[in-house]
């Protein structure tokens, strides 16, 4: 899913516009060579600390504490408002609606330090509609497409 996901990034992006994106540790070498052929450039990598239960990836024999977002830029330039911290504090999200739902803490972290009001902010991979959720408590327009 990430070799389209930059392509249609780097599409409808704004010069100067932003990507940031959870990643598998598993698939960042992969993940890395998307990007850059889809035009995109890295900026950042950030850690979200997990706080709660950890996982047992068996084959890497690794107990999982927290993960990448990965941050990547249409253009040279980057329209960032204010500083952002690269280590974002997690809480458990309640996995009682969707498996995957990621905590509304990083969400609202990013969107607030890329954005200002009325922006819009893109959702390809919505899931559970955090973004979105995320976007709309921030008074941002959000655009989402239902996995």
């Amino acid at each position: 899913m990430y070799e389209p996901l930059g392509k249609l990034v780097c599409r409808v992006l704004k010069e100067g516009g932003s990507l940031v994106m959870y990643a598998g540790h598993y698939a960042l070498p992969q993940i890395f060579e998307y990007m850059k052929n889809s035009g995109l450039k890295y900026w950042w990598e950030m850690v979200v600390k997990h706080n709660g239960s950890s996982r047992l990836l068996q084959y890497q024999r690794v107990y999982v504490m927290w993960k990448p977002l990965l941050w990547f830029v249409k253009g040279n330039s980057l329209r960032v408002l204010d500083s952002i911290a690269d280590v974002i504090e997690s809480q458990p999200p309640s996995k009682a609606l969707h498996g995957w739902k990621q905590s509304p803490i990083e969400a609202e972290h990013i969107i607030s330090k890329l954005t200002i009001q009325d922006d819009v902010v893109f959702d390809p991979l919505m899931g559970a509609a955090t973004t979105g959720i995320a976007a709309l408590r921030l008074k941002r327009r959000f655009i989402g497409i239902e996995k």
